[in-house]
């Protein structure tokens, strides 16, 4: 366009296939805690700034200030053709009945179990035959999109070295994909605009969104409920940060005996009884330390001080980061277990 203040951009992608490692979970979970903070402390500072004080407001009313707001004209088109995710599931390994004697074994011989995640073949694998994804912002937003295709599925003895990841049909009946939703194609529009109201101190945001999705698609078999189970093992299991002999060993005894105690043959979470106050004041103290020592370990590295004095900062920081995973974990299936339970 000849026009300097349009601009346009178009992506085009053909066959990308996203392999889910392991430890993607734990890594996105860290990233949102190291960055939470940051834009909490940034989000109160921009409070602070944008509201205005009465001086501010009689000067305003007295001297026309002249405001030049150049529109955003910008054009933004994706279009992608065989899109493809695959997530390895973990080995569902089903769990043992608890008696009082495996339970004081457990205790006593308490060992850092390592997960056989390789050695599933199982997989939740998502395809997309192709789809179109469009934007535009001139005073307005617009955007519109359409897709063909859409599947994810269960799949057993997958392959992720496979050249096409799309499901094959059943050979007992024509169109069939067990433990799969399918979707044939879908399309949706989007528009969103905020105007100046009369009479009115804040603009009103106007949104109008409208979608048609062409069919669904869902089989599944018995074993449906097995794969759910890896889904929620894969989620919820931490695989990023390695337990830390020299910092864990003590405090494994002490975490169990605070977990499970037995009492005339029955188990007592005593977790449950604390306060969810002070358990959320804990993990603020946890992620406020997590932030500072973060900083003081990029200090430390610049300055280039010796292994033996950043040795212990590096270990503080990585049982840090196991403790925050761990209670992201938990919550997390805290909350699945009261959704079963409904």
């Amino acid at each position: 366009s000849d026009n300097r203040d349009k601009e346009a951009y178009f992506i085009r992608l053909t066959k990308p296939s996203f392999y889910w490692q392991p430890g993607a979970i734990d890594k996105g979970i860290l990233f949102w805690l190291n960055y939470k903070n940051t834009y909490e402390y940034w989000n109160e500072q921009r409070g602070a700034f944008t509201t205005p004080t009465s001086d501010s407001t009689r000067l305003r009313s007295r001297v026309n200030v002249p405001t030049t707001t150049k529109e955003l004209n910008i054009m933004f088109q994706l279009h992608i053709v065989d899109l493809g995710i695959a997530i390895p599931l973990q080995q569902y390994d089903p769990p043992t009945k608890l008696t009082t004697d495996n339970l004081t074994t457990q205790l006593i011989n308490s060992q850092p179990s390592i997960s056989t995640l390789d050695e599933s073949s199982d997989f939740l694998v998502f395809t997309l035959d192709k789809t179109t994804i469009s934007a535009c912002s001139c005073g307005a937003i617009i955007s519109s999109g359409s897709f063909e295709g859409f599947c994810f599925r269960f799949a057993e003895n997958f392959q992720q070295t496979n050249k096409n990841w799309k499901p094959t049909r059943s050979s007992l009946a024509s169109n069939i994909i067990l433990n799969a939703c399918s979707v044939p194609s879908g399309q949706y529009v989007m528009h969103s605009r905020a105007k100046n109201i009369l009479n009115s101190n804040s603009p009103k945001w106007f949104l109008n969104v409208q979608w048609d999705m062409k069919g669904i698609d869902i089989n599944l078999d018995s074993i449906i409920g097995k794969r759910f189970s890896q889904l929620i093992r894969t989620i919820t299991s931490t695989h990023l940060i390695e337990p830390i002999d020299h910092l864990n060993n003590n405090n494994d005894l002490l975490s169990n005996s605070n977990l499970i105690n037995t009492h005339n043959g029955s188990t007592i979470n005593i977790i449950e009884n604390i306060d969810q106050s002070e358990d959320d004041e804990r993990i603020k103290r946890l992620e406020y330390e997590h932030l500072i020592l973060g900083h003081k370990i990029e200090t430390l590295k610049r300055s280039q001080v010796p292994y033996d004095i950043l040795q212990p900062e590096l270990a503080r920081y990585e049982w840090l980061e196991q403790e925050l995973l761990h209670t992201v974990k938990s919550e997390i299936q805290q909350k699945m277990k009261k959704q079963t339970n409904k």
